[in-house]
């Protein structure tokens, strides 16, 4: 039997504190450099570098600006963690962070400090033998440089362009001097640009020649980048059909889906639900493509089109916003801001779906300005963005399948190239068809206030599949997650508390085909005329909408849910598909590969100590999720509780530092189950933030995360014991089963790695952990976030929490209606429901 899931509604107690130290035994040793030689004279050459470029940057200004400014980039050996040392110490302001916060970018604020303190400190460190205490300073750089002209445009380009740049409280006088003075040169030179956030101006068209004048003399640009150009999946495979034969049934109070692609035709079976198109392009919403049309048709039927009914129910409207017309074409970022933004505002759009991705990421690059200004929108209007992962370009799977059809091939390159093994091998860069980096999530799908999405081979017809070895694993067109912990930042190896289990994308994947034949593909309706109603086709821009028709699906039963409840419903849902075991082969042939670069011999033969330490940078599961994330949802659990299934809603806010409690109660009913585990509870925590731009580690600079814990009598003594008592006793005490589990994420150290806002935890619960707890449970929740951050520091920080509650079969148990028993024993709301009667039917 289906029901509405719940809104928990028990007594919800919170408490201020937060314990934030660690004993010194769980602290890593830093690793500092004991060759000095070496390091001076890498300075010594870094200082001669650093003098020249700043004279040429003075030489080439030549636009009389009463201010300017200088920046020196610092390359640290470990996280920089003490800009207010450098500031009062040497004059230099922190202006922005990446290589995970290894590399600083500071302004130059204080001359006499800087000349005296740092470049006067680095000459004794660079003459003297004695290196004591005084120069621990020095000896945590790894390398500086001057941000010179090159280093801020060093591809010289022109035309659709972002500037990024440097936004920060302290030289916020002297940037409003040099932006004042920077508008009227480009107002003069008649070019068009639009700020679309402090940190970043777009400027529609611009001559290279004079982006590199404005990158010489406006002291407050700290990158130039190329607006994003934009790729769809290969053209479909046309399928003949005399019309699309479609009987579309259309329930009451739809929500209206905004379609962000080449633009959606206004065909027969989209008439009833179609809204006015909007588009960025000056000719107005003019198509070309089928791109946008098949995407949309997912996204309102679902797999409903591989079926021979009929009849098919609509699950959303569509509004068409089209932002490109051909397969290939660059974005006005600002122009898209201001459409989503308008969608939502003017229509009450919540729902969006993204399935146009730009370039592939290289490994641990940082958050991209796409993906800054998606997180953003997310942020301010509390709308969810389904995007796409990207695909590998067609021409070179295509390629790839040819060349392994052939006989005489090189071993290595063929190894390369099967399925899995072209995910990943970082280090082999000799193939003439295929780059592991290739294999990256593409801009803008490391949005991390949105949904990611990737696909696996399933289409949904009982036809095979070609590259992809079976139809429930990753197809192989799909893109894993960038950051890999195995990569070197500077040279040096990531440290143990820079890492995050939590950080991965996509975050779930959907049936997207196989690529390279019509038996692999997926149905989509096309554009219609010369008999193209129905076309096959494949490709994560397909697997999207089919989470986006989720989505949909979810917020047209209850409307009131927040778009971090939607994402945290479907993540919660999400189940592994295939194996993680794919990934065994590849993680093997890197663990022998690592052995002989550090030790010299095989995997098999190192010692358990240098095991463990490449054992460590190489998981089947942890590469598995890379492809995954969390799975296949689940659109039963996600729509529906059942009678021995039932999902618990908790929507709250919390402070930085505090910890909040809620309760749940258990039914004594399940005390008679004979067997060992009785329950699974499966729990989902996703938040939205504000992000930070220029900052890659505290791009997300907020941590929620929480736990399962006994209840002590109440809510409230539970959190004075998690408050007040020593760590070991609050693991004795607060156990549900012989001691506390870890939380859903470490927040330590607080500065030093990037913190997620998707968490997910499940806990099986057995008949004996029921007795200890007296059928109660608690669900702890803390919060908090970056030191010297003012939007952490100041605001209630809203979260959405998805508590899945179920019990093991039983035939024992099976009259017992586990609903309607935690119903009556816990303090709930049934979750309000819309009308879903079918206001009209459209023959067509």
């Amino acid at each position: 039997m289906e029901y509405p899931h719940l809104f928990l509604k028990n007594t919800i107690a919170s408490k201020s504190f937060f314990h934030k130290t660690r004993f010194i035994s769980e602290e890593e040793e830093e690793e500092n450099p004991k060759n000095y030689t070496l390091q001076k004279e890498t300075f010594r050459e870094n200082k001669i570098n650093f003098e020249f470029n700043r004279q040429e940057r003075i030489r080439r200004q030549s636009i009389p600006i009463p201010i300017h400014l200088e920046y020196i980039e610092i390359n640290f050996l470990n996280v920089f963690n003490t800009p207010d040392l450098y500031l009062n110490k040497f004059g230099l302001r922190a202006v922005s962070y990446y290589n995970f916060n290894q590399s600083v970018l500071f302004c130059i604020i204080d001359s006499n400090k800087f000349e005296q303190g740092f470049m006067g400190l680095l000459d004794q460190f660079c003459s003297t033998s004695n290196h004591y205490d005084k120069f621990d300073v020095i000896t945590f750089i790894h390398s500086f440089s001057f941000l010179s002209t090159n280093k801020i445009d060093p591809y010289h380009i022109g035309g659709k362009i972002l500037l990024s740049l440097i936004d920060d409280i302290y030289i916020q006088s002297d940037k409003a001097i040099i932006t004042r003075h920077l508008v009227t040169y480009l107002s003069q030179h008649e070019i068009q640009f639009k700020q679309i956030s402090p940190e970043i101006l777009e400027i529609t068209n611009i001559s290279k020649e004079l982006t590199s004048k404005i990158v010489d003399n406006f002291d407050i640009i700290q990158k130039i980048q190329a607006s994003p150009a934009l790729r769809i999946s290969p053209s479909p495979f046309n399928v003949p059909r005399l019309s699309w034969n479609i009987d579309v049934q259309i329930p009451n109070n739809l929500p209206t889906i905004g379609i962000i692609d080449t633009g959606v035709e206004n065909i027969a079976p989209f008439q009833p639900i179609y809204q006015d198109p909007i588009s960025i392009l000056p000719q107005g919403h003019n198509i070309e493509s089928s791109h946008g049309t098949n995407v949309a048709s997912l996204a309102v039927f679902g797999n409903s089109l591989t079926n021979n009914i009929r009849t098919k129910t609509a699950a959303c409207k569509i509004l068409s916003i089209q932002i490109i017309q051909n397969d290939e074409d660059n974005c006005s970022l600002s122009q898209l801001k201001d459409i989503i933004t308008k969608a939502h505002q003017e229509q009450e759009i919540k729902i969006f779906n993204l399935s146009i991705t730009s370039f592939a990421k290289s490994y641990n690059s940082p958050i991209s300005t796409y993906a800054y200004i998606l997180d953003e929108l997310a942020y301010n209007l509390d709308i969810l963005i389904f995007i796409a992962t990207g695909n590998l370009n067609p021409n070179d799977v295509s390629e790839i399948s040819n060349y392994l059809k052939q006989n005489d091939i090189d071993e290595e390159e063929a190894s390369f190239l099967k399925y899995p093994n072209h995910f990943y091998r970082p280090k082999y860069n000799t193939s003439m068809f295929h780059a592991c980096e290739s294999s990256n999530i593409c801009e803008p799908s490391e949005s991390m206030n949105n949904i990611t999405v990737g696909a696996i081979a399933e289409n949904f017809i009982d036809n095979p599949t070609d590259l992809t070895t079976d139809k429930a694993y990753p197809t192989y067109y799909t893109k894993k997650f960038h950051i890999d912990y195995a990569q070197p930042i500077l040279g040096l190896n990531f440290k143990r508390k820079q890492c995050n289990k939590n950080i991965f994308k996509p975050d779930i994947v959907m049936p997207g085909g196989d690529w390279l034949s019509k038996d692999s593909s997926m149905y989509v309706l096309g554009r219609g005329g010369l008999f193209n109603f129905y076309e096959l086709s494949a490709g994560t821009s397909l697997a999207t909408p089919l989470a986006t028709h989720l989505a949909a699906q979810i917020i047209h039963k209850y409307p009131s849910f927040s778009s971090q409840t939607i994402k945290a419903l479907i993540i919660n849902s999400a189940e592994n598909t295939g194996t993680s075991h794919l990934m065994d082969s590849i993680v093997e042939y890197h663990k022998n590969q690592a052995a002989m670069e550090k030790f010299g011999q095989s995997f098999d033969q190192l010692n358990g100590s240098d095991r463990k330490k490449i054992s460590a940078l190489y998981n089947s599961e942890r590469l598995y999720k890379k492809l995954i994330g969390h799975g296949l949802p689940n659109s039963n659990k996600c729509i529906y509780s059942t009678n021995k299934s039932v999902t618990f809603i908790i929507e709250d806010s919390i402070k930085k530092d505090f910890h909040k409690a809620i309760n749940l109660k258990l039914p004594d009913y399940l005390l008679q189950y004979s067997k060992k585990e009785i329950l699974k509870v499966t729990a989902t925590l996703c938040f939205k933030f504000k992000p930070e731009f220029n900052n890659q580690l505290g791009y997300n600079p907020l941590h929620i995360s929480f736990n399962f814990a006994k209840t002590i009598n109440n809510n409230i003594e539970t959190l004075d014991i998690l408050s007040t008592l020593p760590a070991e006793s609050i693991k004795k005490q607060l156990a549900i089963k012989t001691k506390l589990d870890s939380w859903s994420e470490d927040f330590y150290p607080a500065n030093s790695k990037i913190f997620s806002n998707v968490q997910k935890m499940e806990l099986n619960i057995a008949v004996s952990n029921l007795k200890k707890v007296n059928n109660e449970i608690s669900v702890l929740i803390r919060c908090t976030g970056r030191d010297n951050s003012p939007y952490v520091e100041n605001t209630q920080h809203p979260f959405s929490l998805v508590v899945r509650v179920d019990e093991k079969h039983s035939q024992e148990l099976d009259k017992f209606n586990l609903y309607e028993e935690l119903s009556a024993i816990n303090s709930v709301e049934t979750i309000a429901e819309a009308d879903i009667e079918i206001e009209q039917e459209a023959m067509l």
